[in-house]
Parts: C-alpha cells; structure tokens; sequence
C-alpha cells in the first residue's frame, strides 16, 4: 500500500529584470557636409572603426540609414574614401545585406577585424530626403524646371518615354509643392541638359514618396537623346500660368503671367490683397495674410506686358478665374503687381517611440512634435499601410499647444509580432511635405513548457523529476538580467544567484547573473567601457577600468597618429603638438594621486609615439617635460595599476624601459650634446660624454657626497672601467637608475636547462631586488674589455643561504631578464657585485636558493669530463683499428669503426655546438645532425648485438643457420641499415616539427620533451637497448652452458660474467636505459648511474676491443715492437682466465675422443658449438674475447688432425693435416646430405 501525492503546484518562473539592454552596435557618418552623409563607422570592441567597400551595394546604404533614423528616403553607398580615409581598425569586410536588416551586424560579413583592405576602401554613406536627391533646373522659380535627379555622386536628368500624371505629381509633393494642376512641360523650356540620362521608362503609382522610388528601365539605360529631358511645372494651370519672380525670397516679388507662349507683367489698375490672396493660393503658399501692391517694387523684366487688368474677390483658385479685362482697349496707369506670400512653417519638431524593442504583449506609443503655421494633415503609416482611427488597437490624439505647435501620439495596445518593421509619419499642408520613420522590433512572448503537462500522482517517497523547457528562445534576445525560479505553493524551492545592482567606481552596475560579465560605459570624462565580472558566488568582483581612458589621453593619441600616418614632416607643427601633450601629461599625471590603469596604458602608446615621431622626423623634444612625465608614471602610487596593465594587457613597464632606450639612442647621436642631469623621486638619469680609453664611467657620481665610503658600501651604481678598445673621440652616453621599478618589472628570466625545469616551482617567488641601472653609448662597444662593473644593494635583505642571485640584464627582444654575459663577482645579505661584458638594463633577481642546483651542476661537470675521457678512448680505438687493420680486417669490426666513428663526431659536436641557440636555423640544423649521429651510433650497436647473436647464441642452437648467414658477406646491408634508417627518422621528426618553435629545448640545441619531439630518438633508442639486452642475456645463457663454466668455481664463473657483461654492455648500449629512466627529473639515481655508466663509455670499448683482443695486440706487437711487454701483460691475464680450459685439455685428452664417439652426432655437435672460435677461417670471438670461454675438447698435440665420421656411424676418424703453431683441430662432420668442415681453435 501506498499513499498518492497529487502534485499541481510546481511552477517555473523565469523572470526578467526592469533594465533591458537595447542598444545596437553604433554606427556613425563622419566627415560629410550634412548629418545625411559622411564616411561609414562603427562601434566595437570600445573602439571606432571602418568598413571595407568589397563586395557593397546600395543596400547596405539602406541598412545603415534606417538604423541611423534619418528622414531618408534614397540613400547610396560610395567606395574608395569618399569623405576621406579614416583610422584605426578596419571592422568589417565583404559586407552582403539584403536591404530589410535592422542593423549592419545583422548582414553577411567576415569575421570581426578580419579583412584584406586599406583605409582608402572605406564606405561612406549618403541618406538623402528626397527633395536634395531632385531637382527642378532652369525655372524662373523653384516650383518649374527640368527635373534632374542624383545617383552614384552625380547629376543627370530623366527622359520622358512613357511619363504621366502619376510621375508628375510624385516630384511635386516631393519637393512639397502641391501637386494639383502640375504639368509636364514639352518643348524644352527650360533649356535641354547635359551629362548623363539616368533614368528612363519611369512609372510611378502616385503614392511613392520620391521619383527614385519608381520602377524604371535601370540607372543609365535609356534610348533617349537630352531633347527629350523631362521638364515640370508644378503650379500650371489649363489657360494661365502664374509665378513670382525678382523677390528676395519665393514667397514675395513680381507677378508674372504665361499667356500666348512668353511671360509678361499685369497691369497695375484694380491690383490689391485680395488678387495677391489669390495668387498665393495658387502656387500653394500661406495664401491669409497675403499683400498686393502696384508699381514695380522689384527688378523690372525685359519682356513684353500682358495688357490685362485682374479683379478677384479672394474665393478664386487661380487668376484664371478671376475677372479679366484687356486694356489695350483702356489706359492702364502702372505695369509690374507685386505680392508677398507669408511662408508656411511646417518642422517636424521630434518623432519618436516608446522604445525601438517591444515584447509581445507590451504596449507602445508614439509621439510626434509639430510646428506649423498653416493647416495640414498628419498620416500615420506601418509598413507603408496608412493607419486610421478606426482600428481597435489604435488610439490616435492631437493637442494644440500656444506656442505654435501640437503634439500628435499614436497608442499601440497590445503589441503583435507584426507590429515589426517601419512606421512613418507625413506631415502635408499646401506648401510642404515632411516625413520621419522609426523600425522598431518585436520579441515575442516566452514560451515556457512543462513537463508534465498536467497533473500526476506518485508514490509517497518517490522522486519527482520535473523538466521546464524554452521552445522560443529568441524571446530572451536583449536580456541581461534574469533567472529561473522554482516554486511550490508560491514558495521558493530554488533560485539562481544574481549580484545585485550598485554604483561602484562612478559606475551604476545593474543586477546580473552569477558567472556573467557585465560591461557599461566608463565614467565621467573618460571613453570606453568598464567591465565587472559577477561570481559564481554571486558576489561582485572589482571593476576592470582598464579601457577607460581620459578623453585627453585619447585626443593626445589621435593627434600623434594623425602625425605618423600622414607622414606629417612639419618641424614646427610637431614640436608644438609634443610639447602641448606632454605638458598635458605633466599637469594630469601630477595632480591626481594615482593613475588609473586605462590612463597608464594610454600613456605606455603615447610615450612609444612620441619617440617615434621624434626619431623618424628628427624633431625636438623636450627632455625635461619628458623625463617629468616619467617620472610621475613611475611613482610607487601606480603599483597597483601597474599591476592591472600587466595582467590586462601585453604591455608591462618593460614598454618604458623600451622608450627611454629609443629615446637616449636619439639624444646622443647628437655630437654637439651638452651635459645633463635630472633628478627625480623615481629615477635619475646623466647625458655626458666621455673618451672611455683615457677615463672611465661612474654612474650615479658619488665624489661629491661627504660620506663617499657609506655610500659605497650602501648605494647602487655602475663603474664601467678604462676600456682597453681605443676610440678617436669622446663617445656621448646616457645613464639612468631606476629607483622604484623593481616592483613592476617582470622576473620572467631567460637560463639554461637547469632554469628551465624550475622554473615553474619558483616562478611566484622569483623577484627584481635591486634598483635597475641602464648604460646608452653613442656607438656599439662590442664586449667590454675589462667588464662594466655594476653593485646592487639589496631591497630585501636574504641570508646568502637562503636566496639564490643572478645577475642578468633585460633582452628586449625575448622580453625577458637574461644571464648571457653577466655574472655574480660577490654577494653577501645587503649587495651584490656584478660583472657583464655588455651594456644595457641591469638587475638582480632573487629566488630561493635550491640544493637541486648544485646537483644538476656537479651531474653537468660529471657529464662534461665523462664524455671528454669517453672521446679520447674511443678516439684511440679507432686509431688502433686503423692501424692494424690488416690484421683485424671483419665485418664486425666495419660495425665497431662505424659505431667509434659516429659516437666520436656526435660527442664533438655536442660538446662544441649544443649550447648555440642564438641562431634559430643553426640550432635546428645542430638538433638534426645529433640526432642522426646519436641514431647512428645506437643502430651500429644493434648491428654488434646481431653479430654476436647469430655467431654464438644461433650457433649454439642452430649451426646450419648460423652457417647460412656466413655463407656470404652481408656487411654491405648492415652499413646500409646503420646510415640509412636514421636518415629516415631524422628526416620525418623535422618535418613534423618544421616551422614549429619548439622543436628543439630554448636552451640547447637538443630535441625537446614538450614538443615530442624527442621521442623520434627516445623510441628507436629503447627498442635497440632492449633488442641488445636479449641479445645479452642470451650469450650469458650459453656462456653458462658450456662445459667449463659448468666445471669452474664460483669465482671463476663471476670472474667470466663480469669480463663478459662489461665488454658487451657498453658496446651494445644497453646502459642508455638508465638515461631513458633519467627522463624523470626526480631519479636522481637514474641521472647519475647514467653519466657514470655513458662516461666510461670509451673505457670499456678501449679496454675489451683493444687491450683484451689478442689479434688487436699482436697486430700492434707486429708493427710496433715496443708494445711487446703491453700485449705480453694483456695475454697474461688472458691466460689465467682460460686455467680451466688448459687443466682439461693436458689431462682427458683420450678419454674425451673416446666420450665423443660414443655420442649421437648431434650431441657431440652441440658440444663442438660451445667452442667455436672461428668460423670458416675467420677467428670469430667466441662470446665477448677469444679465451672468454673454454673447452673441454682441446687436445695438447702440437699438429692438426681430422676426425672423419662415416656417413652410416658415429665414430670420429683422425685426418692428418698440415702442421700448426695454433693449437687447433680441424673436425670433417658429415652431415648427410651434406658436409661441412670447421676449424676450432684451443681455447
């Protein structure tokens, strides 16, 4: 049994905060004569930049103006800088909008910054009203002429195939003329035009708000000559046409009729306010207050006069209905009428929305501002769908105001997701037209799911999983703020951690979600955007103020680039620059207590511009301002944003460092320098000149200090003593001391291998602690002979025994401290003496002291002796084989000249070029060729342990395959394999790892673990070393085996292994194992056996392959007598080794035939084996030397005897041979179905 839970009460909630980011990416038009135009730019990444012309149309111009929210109704795009090249970032390129996007980012493009252009490719932009892309040209006033419109940048004029009323009244009410009675009008009137036909076929519906709106055959195609240009006259009436000419404005001036095809003058008689009431209507201007006067108060016209009198009484929309009376027939007193129309005000005030973003749901207004001082009528359009009243949505309401204006709002109840796209307003009286649209979006309703949908009942105690699921999550576009809550029976079960809103910094930081990053825009006077990152805690962290910069900072900026990019030589203009902004800097720099971190970064950039301007001009700089500036930067008050520009940022104070010295190499190229000292709270620095031959250099000079010992003892400072380089004038220098830029320099430092491993376990605790010296000179002086001499006193004062100090110097190139040419001369617990043999920045860095250390340099020391003394053995092998060579001459034995001779030039090149990392492409070829030659030398062992395997072990086991193998020399395949196989290792490593940085250590020239790449020689080296290892313990089993170590004691058999396993261990490099296990920096033991095992390398090749090898030593008894009693010690050794073999032989001679007949044949083969000196006339040593292993078969007779078997019984026949000096048998076994004959030495 069970209870049931009904369970209906859980709810999700995701709720949104009150403060909705809306902001698209800004865009602006720049450098353009009007608002309407200007080069294209746009806001990211908190900095201004261009776009790219590649690929543009004009819809990208329709983008941009509909986000802008210019009354625009034709815009344009223009390539190649129209207004002007811009600067810095180019942000967008290959720019593909489709003309409905609300905002450019939403158009096709590359990535952010990606591009492939210069800035004389930026966009710029035309958003034209329709009445400055038309125009009426070659009236006698602005209400007729021929119509020319405006594309691509030019004029051109419009031909009249197919034209009608609708095209007609369109330009009218463009141009805000009122369109009844406008007329086309033929026979070139107004002249015939010139330059392009732009449009043709031009068909309009009558309802477009511009000429350039109407379909037409396409821009520059036509059939058409200029005779047929399209001319308009948008006041025109059937029988009279009426304009105002000569006045100061279009409102006022002479009256002049078309009657009878040219235009004249009314008579004067009977003219008043009512007939110029008239007229004003007439061509649609404020018609109410109208005046009329007589007589010629304008400029009288050349033309005839229309003998007519005009009488109206104001009700007339034209003169043409009003009374007419020709006065040829009467006298009429004063030709020329004047009238003065008052001109209409019609301003669209302000047009604007509640917000350009809506939730489904939410309600909208909009609110338009309207001055006027005429009737007119408002139309609201979506779409361009006219909105009426009549709508149950809609709500629209008109206020009049006293001031001459009304306010006209449009109420959206409920706003759908059709509501999107453009909504316009035009405004229309009889004299103007004026228009402005806004695009707003609309994100719809959040459509949460839950599941289960319905209720459900479970088990008491059972889990319930519930899951809420977002089927539209384009509803949550723009929003920055907001959770999801869990609820039951309207209590919280669980929430998402959010930090709350709060002014920090002078920045209001609204509420975010935990794990988000708020950014907003920085404060007062500074541009940019702050950034604050809110933890997972849901606890705000600090503000990054990083890209705030003062707006003085940025302007000083601009100005410098502005400079540099044009290429500005102006001596003058740049001086006068400089100056203003470092006298800015100056002022800002000491009157604030602490440089903000924005303001820092900035003025690292500008400190590197102004060097540079200077430098590349050869323009004048103030030093003093300069050095003030410094100075103040360097103030121990800007630690913490010093920190900040480290951490945020690639630059660090080692980019001033990198100034002063571009700065000091300008000042002292100058020969005609003068002495100069400044002396700041942060830094001192000395320019002077000095002949060093003759006089040495002491910076800071101390001689004038009264207590001139203390100091010495106490304070930092250089010596550069009396160089021994003669030089035929006085050399210009600047000397500098840094006093507080220990705390914001890296410690990073560049050392050798041994640095490299620790660097991470001191990486935190390693720090600048000294002041820093700098020495300029006016030309290189090579290595200083003797060395600059600099003493640091201690910031922090260490035991000795505590700290470890290097002396280094800064490499601007690897931006890193470095060791190279400097060392420590003393230190104790408060100074250290320094001595480095080149000039630059100067320090000491301080780390804590590792035993480690001393290890890895006594294991260098070790290693460096070791392979000197290993060198010079196998150097001496070599030479010996050579020498006897004659005596020697065998296939092992190439093997063994080839292993000496790779092992020699590997060890000499190691020794001689492994440290030579200056050039990149040297040291990658020293990588390469060591670790052929390493390869070399490890496949000539495996060829050894081969030899030895096949001569002994399969000999032992299996002599027809043994014999098979010597049955025909296969040295030449051995050779091939040893310097064949390592070409193609070395060969595929480089070329995995070409282009690669990392493909040898930074410190040597040897493959590097971190990369990989040196398991190109880790792998080979293991799989020979095993490979021999077998090999190895193989022949120590049949060693084992024969019948004399079977026989001898103990000691002897130890005896034997020994002499055995160190003659093949070094020569097979088996001991390589050890530095394979040496990988691991923490096997100190595997580090040392494998130095002291590889060192005696050549020892034991010496010892077992020279002095042991009795062939190797007769051949030298034979050519060198002298050595006779050296090879007569070395046999004597040899012999009492081989004491067993000789007891057996001189006492069981007969008994041992007679145990041999008795045997199978194969049972006396395998015994014969274990003997084997030689095979087939070449002295093969038996196992590792020649009297290694003994016999028990040896006969003491002085004479070679056959022992010949039949081919149907096992009995051994003794065959007579020829007589011998070696004590040797010679045994004919017939092995059906063959024969072979083998000669045995005694052993």
């Amino acid at each position: 049994m069970y209870s049931e839970v009904m369970v209906r009460t859980y709810f999700f909630i995701l709720y949104f905060s009150q403060t909705i980011s809306c902001l698209d990416t800004p865009v602006r038009l720049v450098g353009g004569a009007t608002e309407y135009e200007g080069r294209l730019e746009i806001y990211y990444n908190e900095t201004w930049g261009t776009v790219c012309d590649d690929d543009i149309d004009d819809k990208l111009s329709a983008v941009v103006c509909r986000s802008l929210g210019l009354p625009w109704v034709v815009s344009e795009v223009f390539c190649c800088a129209r207004y002007g090249k811009g600067s810095g970032p180019i942000w967008l390129d290959n720019v593909n909008c489709v003309g409905t996007e609300a905002r450019i980012e939403d158009c096709g493009h590359n990535a952010w910054g990606s591009h492939n252009c210069h800035h004389n490719e930026d966009v710029s932009i035309g958003c034209y009203p329709a009445k400055d892309m038309t125009k009426l040209v070659g009236g006698q006033t602005m209400y007729e002429g021929r119509l020319e419109v405006r594309h691509n940048g030019s004029w051109g004029t419009v031909c009249d195939d197919d034209w009608n009323k609708q095209n007609t009244d369109v330009v009218c009410t463009s141009h805000g003329f009122s369109p009844e009675g406008a007329v086309i009008v033929h026979g070139q009137p107004f002249g015939p035009g010139t330059g392009h036909i732009l449009m043709d076929d031009v068909r309009c519906w009558g309802n477009e708000s511009s000429i350039l709106q109407c379909q037409h055959s396409g821009w520059g195609n036509h059939n058409c000559e200029h005779s047929k240009d399209v001319s308009i006259n948008c006041t025109s009436h059937k029988n009279i046409t009426t304009r105002i000419v000569g006045g100061p404005s279009p409102y006022e001036g002479r009256v002049e009729v078309y009657r009878n095809g040219y235009w004249g003058t009314l008579c004067s008689d009977l003219w008043n306010s009512t007939d110029a009431s008239v007229v004003c209507r007439s061509l649609g201007y404020a018609w109410q207050n109208a005046s009329g006067t007589c007589c010629s108060l304008y400029e009288r016209m050349s033309g005839p006069d229309h003998c007519v009198k005009v009488r109206c009484n104001g009700l007339e929309d034209g003169l043409n209905q009003c009374d007419q009376t020709d006065a040829k027939n009467s006298y009429c007193w004063q030709y020329d009428v004047s009238v003065k129309c008052l001109s209409d005000i019609l301003q669209i005030l302000e047009f604007k929305s509640s917000s350009l973003v809506f939730r489904e749901g939410a309600s909208a207004w909009f609110d338009l501002q309207i001055q006027s001082n005429a009737a007119y009528q408002i139309r609201w359009f979506h779409n361009e769908d006219l909105i009426t009243s009549s709508s149950t949505r809609y709500r629209i309401t008109s206020f009049e105001h006293e001031n001459g204006t009304s306010s006209h709002t449009l109420q959206v109840n409920n706003v759908l997701l059709r509501d999107k796209g453009d909504w316009k307003i035009k405004v229309i009286n009889l004299e103007k037209y004026a228009t402005r649209n806004l695009t707003i979006k609309v994100i719809p309703r959040l459509v949460l799911e839950m599941k289960p949908k319905y209720d459900f009942s479970i088990p008491s105690g059972d889990d319930i999983h519930l899951q809420c699921t977002i089927n539209n999550p384009e509803s949550l576009l723009n929003v920055t703020q907001g959770g999801l809550i869990l609820k039951k029976d309207e209590t919280t079960i669980s929430e998402q951690k959010r930090c709350e809103g709060q002014i920090s910094d002078g920045i209001s930081w609204n509420t975010t979600l935990a794990g988000n990053t708020k950014y907003e825009h920085c404060p007062a006077n500074q541009r940019g955007m702050a950034s604050r990152k809110c933890r997972t805690s849901g606890l705000w962290e600090s503000p990054s103020l990083i890209n705030c910069t003062t707006e003085v900072f940025i302007n000083a900026s601009t100005q410098l680039d502005g400079i540099i990019e044009d290429g500005i030589r102006n001596t003058e203009k740049i001086r006068e620059t400089v100056s203003s902004t470092l006298q800015m800097m100056k002022n800002l720099t000491s009157s604030t207590n602490q440089i903000s971190a924005g303001d820092l970064s900035s003025s690292l950039d500008i400190f590197e511009k102004i060097v540079h301007v200077s430098n590349s001009t050869g323009s004048h700089i103030e030093k003093k301002a300069f050095y003030d500036v410094i100075d103040n930067v360097l103030s121990t008050n800007n630690t913490k944003s010093w920190t900040t520009v480290s951490k945020k940022t690639e630059k660090d104070a080692s980019s001033l460092l990198s100034s002063m010295e571009r700065l000091s190499e300008v000042v002292i190229q100058n020969d005609n320098i003068t002495s100069t000292q400044f002396t700041g709270s942060n830094f001192e620095l000395s320019i002077d000149n000095r002949k060093i031959d003759e006089t040495g250099i002491r910076f800071p000079d101390v001689a004038s200090t009264n207590d001139s010992e203390n100091v010495e003892e106490r304070s930092t400072y250089l010596e550069l003593p009396k160089q021994e380089a003669k030089v035929e004038k006085a050399i210009n220098y600047v000397a500098v001391i840094y006093k507080t830029m220990s705390e914001i320099m890296p410690s990073d430092c560049k050392r050798d291998q041994k640095g490299e491993k620790q660097e991470d376990t001191f990486k935190e605790e390693e720090f600048v602690n000294s002041q820093i010296l700098s020495l300029t000179t006016q030309s290189d002086l090579g290595v200083l002979v003797p060395p600059l001499n600099l003493t640091f006193r201690h910031i922090q004062n260490n035991k000795p025994a505590e700290m470890q100090v290097l002396c280094v110097s800064w490499n601007f190139t690897d931006s890193e401290w470095t060791e190279e040419g400097c060392k420590v001369n003393h230190s104790d617990h408060e100074t250290t003496v320094c001595q480095c043999n080149h000039l630059t920045n100067f320090a000491i860095l301080m780390r804590p002291y590792s035993p480690e250390a001393e290890d890895e340099q006594s294991l260098k020391t070790m290693s460096l002796v070791g392979v000197i003394l290993s060198v010079t053995f196998t150097a001496i092998t070599l030479l010996i084989y050579i020498l006897t060579w004659k005596n020697i001459k065998s296939e092992q034995n190439i093997i063994m000249l080839n292993l000496c001779g790779s092992l020699i030039l590997a060890y000499v090149i190691f020794i001689s070029a492994v440290e030579q990392t200056s050039n990149k492409g040297v040291c990658i070829a020293i990588t390469a060729t060591l670790h052929y030659l390493f390869l070399v030398t490890f496949f000539s062992m495996l060829g050894m342990g081969v030899y030895y395997f096949m001569s002994i072990t399969v000999t032992y086991y299996a002599m027809y395959v043994a014999n098979n193998f010597k049955s025909k020399s296969r040295g030449h395949w051995f050779l091939l394999g040893i310097w064949g196989i390592p070409v193609l290792i070395t060969v595929t490593s480089l070329g995995a790892f070409w282009g690669e940085n990392n493909y040898h250590l930074k410190s040597y020239c040897w493959l590097s673990m971190e990369s990989g790449s040196l398991y190109a020689f880790i792998v080979p080296v293991c799989v020979i070393a095993i490979l021999n290892l077998l090999v190895i313990v193989s022949l120590v089993r049949v060693l084992c085996a024969s019948s004399a170590m079977t026989k001898s004691s103990l000691q002897k058999k130890a005896i034997s292994g020994l002499r055995s396993l160190g003659t093949l261990l070094p020569v097979l490099g088996v001991t390589w194992l050890f530095g394979i296990l040496a990988v691991n920096e923490n096997a100190d033991v595997f580090q040392y056996i494998f130095v002291i095992t590889n060192s005696f390398q050549g020892i034991f090749i010496f010892v077992s392959h020279v002095l042991l090898n009795r062939k190797v030593m007769q051949g030298l008894k034979n050519k060198y007598p002298a050595f006779s009693s050296l090879i007569s010690i070395a046999e004597h050794s040899k012999k009492e080794t081989s004491s067993i073999s000789r007891d057996t032989s001189t006492s069981a001679t007969n008994v041992h035939l007679i145990k041999i007949k008795k045997r199978s044949i194969f049972d006396g083969l395998r015994r014969l084996t274990t003997t084997i000196k030689n095979i087939e006339e070449k002295d093969f040593e038996s196992l590792v030397t020649e009297k290694t292993i003994s016999t028990d078969c040896s006969l003491s007779v002085s004479h070679e005897k056959t022992l010949v078997e039949s081919q149907n019984t096992s009995k051994l026949e003794p065959e007579a041979g020829k007589a011998s000096t070696e004590r040797r048998f010679r045994f004919s076994i017939n092995l059906n179905p063959w024969t072979k004959r083998y000669r045995v030495a005694q052993m």
